[in-house]
């Protein structure tokens, strides 16, 4: 018999807890998961408490003087109680 497969609002919430937070571009290289949002989704609607910031990160562009131009992204972080939710009871 196979041991079940991880989903993906299982392994972000694992992540979570060990990482602290997670944006987009960890949870593509790290997670395999291209839809962030949708997992974060999954887990808020497990009563998960997941906090949203905006994070501002270079990006590999330059602007004329050679300066690295930066954007915003979504950086999703554990709310209150969100490290004693055990992956199990999702």
């Amino acid at each position: 018999m196979s041991e079940k497969r991880k989903t993906h609002k299982v392994r972000l919430l694992e992540y979570l807890q060990r990482y602290g937070a997670i944006t987009q571009m960890e949870s593509t290289r790290d997670l395999g998961n291209t839809r962030l949002a949708g997992a974060i989704h999954q887990l808020k609607q497990c009563n998960v408490p997941i906090v949203t910031k905006s994070k501002k990160v270079q990006t590999r562009f330059k602007d004329d003087n050679g300066d690295r131009l930066t954007t915003i992204v979504c950086e999703y972080s554990l709310g209150p109680n969100g490290m004693n939710i055990k992956p199990s009871e999702l």
